[in-house]
């Protein structure tokens, strides 16, 4: 049976979150405001700007042709792997995982923002899925819905923590009550919902040229000033 058209469809909105996303290579990112996962391509420890650049092309290419793990893995470490840069399996695995969900979250919160679909579908159900070692708040919060104009969610950018693979969907009122879904509108506080303060999404309004300096601060001059081009070529 031949595979539907639909199905075939590029994630179109991943694939441009993930494009828009600045390669920024720090040794570490503790103590960043977890927005810069947001606008920031980042990948601990590894410090080559080439091979930063790659690991995204690569992560892109799984995007737009639906690459799985183990051919993502095998394009690594003939790419990166030959280069010098050998993290475990364990570790692809999560350099894979963690960027992929994080390029369809943003993908989907920007269609989802979009002033029509909030006129259609104003609440956003959770929707925990599998993960190694199930974290007790976020499966409690499992298929129900929260306000999407709810303060709650300006915290909120998935994923929570690593290998986190929570999300959401827009819905309406009414599929909640046809669905028996219960509607939170006193959520938790996202601060239970968090691992770390690196997951958590600051609620200010600092621009994203202001996010990104966080992380240019700790880059050596040469890298900073191949950094700062990148910025004004993508601008």
């Amino acid at each position: 049976m031949a595979t539907p058209e639909y199905l075939k469809l590029k994630p179109v909105e991943a694939i441009a979150a993930l494009r828009d996303r600045l390669a920024i290579p720090l040794s570490d990112y503790k103590g960043l405001d977890a927005r810069i996962h947001d606008h920031a391509f980042m990948v601990s420890g590894l410090m080559r700007a080439d091979l930063l650049e790659a690991t995204k092309w690569l992560i892109g290419k799984a995007l737009e042709d639906g690459t799985s793990f183990e051919q993502f893995t095998r394009s690594f470490n003939r790419r990166i792997g030959r280069a010098g840069y050998q993290p475990s399996g364990q570790r692809i695995k999560l350099i894979f995982d963690t960027n992929i969900n994080k390029s369809y979250w943003q993908g989907r919160e920007k269609v989802m923002r979009s002033p029509e679909m909030l006129a259609k579908r104003p609440l956003w159900l959770w929707r925990h899925r599998d993960s190694v070692v199930p974290r007790p708040t976020h499966k409690a919060l499992h298929n129900k819905a929260i306000p999407a104009d709810h303060p709650f969610w300006k915290s909120i950018s998935f994923p929570l923590g690593f290998q986190c693979k929570c999300t959401c969907m827009s819905v309406t009122e009414d599929y909640c009550k046809r669905n028996g879904i219960e509607i939170l509108y006193n959520p938790p506080d996202p601060d239970t919902l968090i691992d770390n303060p690196s997951f958590k999404r600051g609620t200010d309004t600092k621009t994203r040229a202001q996010i990104l300096e966080q992380g240019l601060k700790r880059l050596s001059p040469d890298l900073r000033t191949q950094v700062k081009k990148q910025i004004k070529t993508n601008a």
